[in-house]
Formats: C-alpha cells, structure tokens, sequence
C-alpha cells in the first residue's frame, strides 16, 4: 500500500484578498475568528462559524477563493469590529515520481 502523506498549514486572515493554494493542495478550513462577518466566496461566516472547502481522499484543489469582512448587523452598543479568521490548509507531500508526473 502507498501511503499518502501530508501537512498542513496555518495563515491568519485580516484584510480582503484571496485564499493561495499550496500547488499540493487538498483542502482547507476556515474559522471566523473576529467579530464582524467573513463573507468567503460569497458565503456570510458569522463570529465563531467555521466551513470545510474540499479534502476527499486523493483529490488536489486548484480555484480563487476570495474573502471580505463587514459589520454584523444590528451591532450591540460598544461593539468595536475585529476582522479576524483563521485558515488551516491540508497539503500532500509528493513522492519523486508524483512531482514529475504533476500536470498543470
């Protein structure tokens, strides 16, 4: 049996921009971490909400995966805006042969 091996990685998001894939890529999560909403690829992420992107089993993800933030409505008196979330990438760790038999 062949073992697939992987990684993973975690980048903080503060600003608008766009999620960059590792070439080896099978999937991320992401966590609303602040306290405005993360709106990912159109998506509304409320405070503490999460959502998975991918990860089947052999699967390489490839795509733009944009994100902004913006107020929660209705705020409570005394709110003050954090934009704030966490990435957590999963990434394979290619054999020799695998990285010369990659297509782009």
């Amino acid at each position: 049996m062949e073992w697939l091996k992987y990684n993973t990685q975690t980048k903080p998001l503060q600003a608008r921009g766009e999620i960059v894939l590792d070439d080896w890529s099978n999937g991320f999560t992401v966590k609303n971490a602040g306290t405005s909403v993360l709106v990912m690829n159109g998506d509304p992420l409320q405070p503490t909400e999460s959502k998975g992107f991918g990860g089947n089993k052999g699967e390489l993800m490839v795509g733009k995966y944009s994100y902004f933030f913006k107020p929660i409505d209705n705020p409570p008196p005394g709110y003050v805006q954090v934009d704030f979330a966490i990435v957590t990438e999963k990434f394979y760790l290619p054999t020799e042969a695998q990285r010369k038999t990659r297509e782009y």
